[in-house]
């Protein structure tokens, strides 16, 4: 029998399934409304969106018990029933926004997918952290929001009660006010045990597992630029992305670039009303989709703004410390190059930081007029080694490629037998491209014992065979007949895998690092990951001094990663067929 129930009858329902199962099938319809069974034993879809047409709840999530009544304490201390359900998934708390909205005192609104709130950044007095005063400014940020069965609900486990709406459990169910006067300051999280990292430029899938069996995992997804009007958000900006990895317990810290323009930095640098909005829009960012740190990748700057990179990194993480959120920063190797390399003053950048990622990649840059690795363990040693020197061991990440490079050169003859070689080419190799191709010419990859790296010099005709003989003998080919007026294409590449990992994670150990920091996710093979999760003494095995013959190295899974169209070129294969050829961070 069909029976015609008010709201608050059916909330009562609902919320009888918190103590306990239902011992029959209930039927439930309303005017204008869907049917919803609640059963224990079906798990059925059916909705019921309310009168308002802003909230639904499932049968599948009323029968267990998953959801809660909301109801709103007034400035006065009355409270008022909102006839509204708030879903609870696990630890996440999601409130309708509709129902959000009437509870904030701040302006939101809605502009295409997305949904904004404007407010104050709140400020610090001591221990307690207070609501911002509108006459020094307000931000309008992107609210953190996710959908459910076609509604738009607010997470308050990730979103801080600081942009507007505070919400308490009670024995009834959900209280939601508006926060007045002080409010505690989110709690800092410690870093635990060792730091393993990923950068996630394109917000591909989550992983579904801690990047290592032990310490702290976090994923860096690229989400942020500066501008002259605070923080620019990238397309991708997730909380279904920040929610699936902070319940598999990782850190979420973005990455904010200053988009690698030196004229756009140094005009951020040289006037401070640009620090308040991006220190602001930084704070508020994360009291919204709940990070706790951020990664600062602030590259291609004029020397003559080193000082106040510096002073504005400074001010920076002074403000997100005020709210117990870490800041880290990214730096290069050392070089001769100002913009580079020499602008960061990483002796005073390494006191203010909580950490310092070095990126011990690119020893040989893309554009390179000579061929080599992107990470050779001397570079890479000789690098840490000096960063030791400057900035506390316990702050550095060390930065590692998932990437290489095939390097291509021609070589021609002309009709007077001069020999002429060619400016290398490089092209970038994820992990399961440069797996095939050490299988294809396993019988040629060698272990140079200097640069801790496999090797291989291959070529894919047989006229190039023939140069490729006489280039391995460190002598200008002899011009015999049928190479006249010819050219080949001689290939090289430098590997990153399990051998030369293993290296590089004996040197983590060896200064007392604080982990590492991987660009990219999506370059490496499953095999790899497995291997990068295992603890650093498993990684003994997998060096090539232990191992009788190169041959013998442990098989790198072959596995294509599927790229986005927005980071591919397509070009000739190095071994054969066309091929994929990625465009990594410094291109």
């Amino acid at each position: 029998m069909k029976q015609k129930v008010t709201r608050a009858v059916l909330a009562a329902l609902l919320t009888f399934s918190v103590s306990g199962a239902y011992a029959a099938s209930i039927e439930v319809t309303k005017e204008n409304s869907t049917l919803i069974r609640i059963d224990n034993n079906i798990k059925s879809k059916a909705t019921v969106p309310f009168a308002t047409g802003q909230t639904a709840v499932t049968s599948e999530i009323a029968g267990t018990g998953n959801v809660q009544p909301i109801s709103f304490r007034t400035l006065a201390g009355q409270i008022t029933d909102s006839g509204e359900m708030a879903i609870i998934e696990g630890s996440h708390m999601l409130i309708p926004l509709s129902v959000y909205q009437q509870v904030n005192l701040n302006p939101i609104t809605r502009k295409d997918d997305n949904v904004y709130v404007t407010l104050p950044a709140p400020r610090r007095a001591g221990d307690m952290s207070y609501n911002g005063d509108r006459r020094n400014g307000e931000r309008t940020i992107q609210l953190a929001t996710i959908e459910r069965y076609g509604v738009i609900y607010v997470d308050m486990s990730a979103t801080s009660p600081l942009l507007g709406v505070q919400a308490d459990r009670t024995k009834t169910g959900i209280e939601l006010k508006a926060p007045l006067g002080a409010l505690d300051i989110p709690a800092r999280k410690e870093i635990k045990g060792s730091i393993s990292w990923v950068f996630d430029p394109f917000v591909s899938k989550p992983y579904d597992t801690p990047v290592a069996k032990t310490g702290t995992s976090i994923v860096s997804p690229t989400w942020f630029d500066f501008s002259e009007n605070g923080l620019a958000v990238k397309p991708g900006v997730s909380l279904t992305y920040t929610n699936t990895y902070k319940d598999q317990g990782y850190r979420i810290w973005p990455l904010v670039t200053n988009k690698f323009d030196a004229d756009f930095t140094s005009k951020v640098l040289n006037d401070k009303k640009y620090w308040k909005t991006i220190a602001d829009d930084l704070v508020l960012y994360a009291l919204s989709y709940g990070y706790d740190g951020y990664n600062l990748d602030i590259e291609d700057v004029h020397y003559k703004d080193r000082a106040k990179l510096t002073s504005f990194v400074a001010y920076l993480t002074q403000r997100l410390h005020e709210f117990n959120i870490f800041v880290s920063m990214d730096v290069t190797g050392y070089s001769d190059s100002e913009n580079w390399s020499k602008v960061y003053d990483r002796k005073h950048l390494g006191e203010v930081l909580d950490y310092m990622v070095l990126m011990a990649y690119d020893e040989v840059w893309a554009s390179s007029p000579e061929a080599g690795p992107v990470a050779s363990y001397p570079w890479v040693k000789r690098n840490t080694t000096a960063l030791t020197r400057e900035v506390s061991p316990e702050k550095i990440v060390l930065g590692v490629p998932y990437y290489m490079r095939v390097w291509q050169r021609t070589i021609s003859v002309d009709d007077k037998g001069k020999v002429t070689y060619g400016k290398p080419k490089s092209r970038t190799l994820t992990m399961s491209e440069a797996a095939e191709l050490k299988t294809k010419y396993a019988d040629r990859v060698t272990w140079d014992n200097d640069l801790k790296l496999n090797y291989v010099k291959f070529s894919n005709d047989e006229l190039a065979e023939q140069f490729l003989t006489y280039a391995e003998t460190g002598k200008e080919p002899r011009i015999v007949a049928g190479l006249r007026n010819k050219s080949a294409v001689i290939s090289e590449v430098w590997f990153e895998d399990e051998a030369s990992m293993a290296y590089k994670r004996e040197l983590m150990s060896e200064l007392k690092l604080a982990g590492f920091a991987a660009w990219r996710k999506g370059f490496e093979t499953e095999a790899f990951r497995q291997f990068m999760f295992n603890d650093n003494i498993q990684a003994d095995k997998f060096k090539h001094d232990n191992i009788k013959k190169a041959g013998e190295l442990p098989k790198i899974e072959s596995k294509n990663t599927s790229l986005t169209k927005s980071e591919t070129n397509t070009g000739t294969s190095p071994f054969g067929a066309s091929s994929t050829v990625v465009v990594t961070k410094e291109s």
